[in-house]
């Protein structure tokens, strides 16, 4: 019974969280104050009341649109909020309680939040990357206690993708990677290490690949479509974490010293 309500003050608090994070992934990018003006429906400017405002519960209740014009409201804030919950409960049974917990619960929302906006606007804001390179490099020198790590890590992660970016833009004459990815990558190897960003971009590359290639196939997308690439980095990053955790792949980087 302990450990249930344990799991379960988890997923509110992720949920709880994601209903912020959607303020944040819609205001952001739009340089707009997550604090003014309060949230409101975007169609009718209906200030959202306090009872419609329960993650996960209000949507149900309103069955997803808003109380004042019925305007649909996207999939993506219950989306969010679920998403969240179920990381929060599964970091809580994958990692130790404490102040590790706590920030890779931080590196994970803000992971989601970057998939989200580049997914929906091809944008992922600085505010995001670089707070987490921030607590990703405060994570690797105080709790991991070694600042190789996380600096290496971020170094790494940006400055690879970083040279892809460089080398297509100088062959092909076209941008082939943002500099969202690239600072993204670069917070991804803060905290997951050099190792942990290898593995995060490998996995990001081939699913990004088969992805175009399939959307080829099916005549949705030609050669110069653009992907959103930090969709698949961060669903990499976040998949790469847990495996960490759990031991599946954390042999070979300790092999090559790369931790």
């Amino acid at each position: 019974m302990e450990r249930f309500i344990h799991m379960s003050c988890l997923f509110v608090l992720g949920a709880v969280m994601g209903s912020f994070l959607n303020v944040c992934i819609h205001r952001i990018p739009r340089g707009m104050s997550i604090v003014t003006p309060r949230s409101h429906c975007p169609k009718c400017l209906a200030k959202i009341r306090a009872v419609d405002n329960i993650p996960v519960l209000s949507y149900i209740i309103l069955r997803g649109r808003c109380r004042v014009c019925h305007e649909r409201i996207s999939l993506r804030y219950i989306a969010v909020e679920l998403l969240l919950g179920v990381l929060f409960v599964l970091g809580g049974i994958v990692f130790e309680p404490g102040w590790r917990l706590f920030f890779l619960l931080a590196f994970i929302s803000l992971v989601l939040s970057s998939i989200m906006t580049d997914l929906e606007l091809r944008i992922i804001p600085d505010r995001f990357s670089l707070t987490g390179l921030g607590l990703g490099v405060i994570f690797a020198l105080f709790l991991d206690g070694n600042w190789v790590k996380g600096i290496g890590g971020a170094i790494f992660g940006g400055g690879s993708l970083f040279l892809v970016g460089w080398a297509y833009k100088r062959f092909r004459g076209i941008d082939g990677m943002g500099g969202g990815d690239i600072k993204m990558a670069a917070m991804i190897g803060a905290f997951l290490g050099m190792g942990g960003a290898f593995y995060s971009i490998f996995f990001a590359s081939l699913a990004g690949s088969l992805y175009g290639i399939a959307s080829i196939v099916l005549k949705k997308g030609t050669m110069k479509t653009e992907l959103p690439f930090g969709v698949f980095l961060g669903i990499s990053s976040v998949a790469v974490l847990f495996c960490q955790e759990l031991l599946l792949i954390r042999a070979i980087p300790a092999l090559w010293g790369w931790g």
